[in-house]
């Protein structure tokens, strides 16, 4: 039966509950306090994480963005200097998601200061060669750094967390 003035059937207000729960579970996976909550309560995840992140950087810096170099200024050994980086990182997250024990806090320790490392390395690269930067290339890089920033604000967290954890299981007499 149709609905006065529309040409198509009036439908229920409340919509399919299959409909109603994929909305519900995008809008949680969206939700950053959801992802940090998330990768916080299991350090493999982190890695896992970071593994992902360090991937996209070999791939951009060592193989797309030397094609791009043009648009994006920053010599092409530079960019297969950060890939390297990137590369190593990778090479310690895959190490320690296969040989080490996740609960322990100065494995994380060590992917955040390579972390912030990269971060520091970018900044200086960026203020190195600011004058043959284009536009592209100083937003590729301050866009790398935020995500950046990000993830080591989190793996610093997870540190603390476990350090606390770790601290609670193993009280001191002092």
């Amino acid at each position: 039966r149709l609905h006065p003035g529309r040409l198509a059937p009036r439908r229920s207000a409340a919509p399919a509950p299959a409909f109603e729960a994929v909305c519900l579970g995008l809008g949680r996976l969206a939700s950053a306090q959801h992802l940090e909550s998330a990768v916080i309560t299991e350090p493999r995840a982190m890695f896992q994480l970071d593994a992902a992140g360090a991937t996209v950087s070999v791939l951009l810096l060592g193989v797309v963005l030397p094609f791009l170099q043009p648009h994006i200024g920053v010599p092409v050994t530079v960019l297969y200097g950060l890939s390297l980086w990137a590369g190593a990182c990778l090479l310690y997250d895959l190490f320690c998601l296969r040989l080490v024990p996740l609960t322990q806090p100065r494995w994380l320790s060590g992917i955040v200061l390579a972390n912030a490392l990269y971060c520091i390395l970018s900044a200086g690269l960026i203020v190195a060669h600011i004058d043959a930067l284009t536009t592209l290339g100083v937003a590729y890089f301050l866009l790398e750094i935020l995500v950046l920033v990000a993830v080591v604000v989190v793996e610093i967290r997870l540190v603390l967390r476990l350090r606390a954890v770790q601290a609670a299981a193993n009280p001191t007499d002092a």
